[in-house]
């Protein structure tokens, strides 16, 4: 078996347009945000001593960022993050994120001008698709994430892959007793904006998890810890005719956590045309900016994805 890097791969969704035609055709790339969460394990309270950086750090020359997620529809996905450095400033993080495919390619005989006659090969490798750059942010209270997506990268797959390579990474290095997390986040003006456009919000369903780093507990929390629960669920239906008051401070409250990903929100409103109910969901409605297109340059697209990232942080 070759390792190759397959950048017009058939295991791509057949459907859509090479890669090559992507990028001839794509001008700007979207890259979304996130933070990395790392949250208390069942019957700890406590962290350890060392920095997020610092084991942002050992994660980066480690090696061993690499693990396997499996999902009923796609089957196993070998995840790989590498190239991973850290800037000379110690600020940020860089690296790329992807995952392996195999494919079978049949090359052209020159000598007798066949198809096939040509030579079969088997590859197993990344496509132009299936890797993505990304860049975070190593401040202790920051934990931000920016990263590019692709057509076959996009919100939960990224998620799912990051979060598996960290979490096999910190258990092989036997780092803190943490679950480490990787949470899109959404700014309250987004929840707002939805809002502005659709008024009759007639449910709500909130998910709240674990603190984060866990020092601090609300009272939500304290239950959550004392029934050993990693999450909790709570939903607010509106009375028959009636629409729940979303511009009370109740509900502003319930707004916290959106923007550090420890908790997200799903809202449904009647629109005011009366057709079908609409909804919002904060896992799939991430904060978001956009990059120049760049192609297979990985090097390029990480220098981009920092800089938007630094933007994105000073603007909170």
């Amino acid at each position: 078996m070759i390792l190759v890097f397959l950048l017009n791969s058939e295991a791509n969704d057949r459907s859509a347009p090479s890669s090559a035609t992507l990028c001839s055709v794509a001008h700007n790339r979207t890259v979304l945000f996130g933070r990395i969460n790392r949250r208390l394990t069942s019957g700890q309270s406590a962290l350890g001593e060392r920095t997020f950086a610092a084991d942002m750090g050992a994660l980066a020359e480690s090696r061993l960022t690499r693990a396997v997620t499996h999902d009923r529809k796609t089957g196993p996905r070998d995840w790989i993050a590498a190239d991973l450095s850290v800037d000379p400033h110690g600020t940020f993080l860089t690296g790329v994120l992807g995952y392996t495919v195999r494919d079978q390619f049949r090359s052209f005989d020159d000598s007798a001008w066949s198809w096939v006659k040509g030579e079969t090969l088997n590859a197993t490798g990344a496509t132009a698709t299936t890797v993505v750059p990304f860049a975070v942010d190593l401040s202790e209270h920051g934990r931000w994430v920016g990263f590019a997506t692709s057509q076959s990268i996009r919100q939960q797959v990224f998620q799912d892959g990051f979060t598996a390579v960290l979490n096999e990474a910190v258990k092989r290095l036997d780092l803190w007793p943490t679950d480490w997390e990787f949470d899109l986040v959404v700014s309250r003006t987004t929840v707002r904006s939805w809002i502005a456009e659709n008024p009759n919000v007639v449910r709500m369903v909130r998910k709240l998890q674990r603190s984060n780093p866990g020092r601090d507990l609300d009272a939500d929390r304290q239950h959550m810890r004392a029934l050993g629960a990693s999450s909790m669920e709570e939903t607010y239906k509106a009375a028959k005719g009636e629409v729940l008051d979303t511009a009370s401070v109740d509900f502003e409250r319930k707004l916290i956590g959106l923007e550090t990903g420890d908790a997200s929100l799903g809202l449904w409103a009647q629109p005011l045309d009366g057709k079908h109910e609409v909804s919002f969901r904060s896992d799939t409605k991430s904060d978001s900016s956009s990059i120049d297109e760049f192609g297979s340059n990985l090097t390029h697209g990480m220098e981009l994805v920092q800089r938007v990232l630094a933007e994105y942080i000073a603007s909170k």
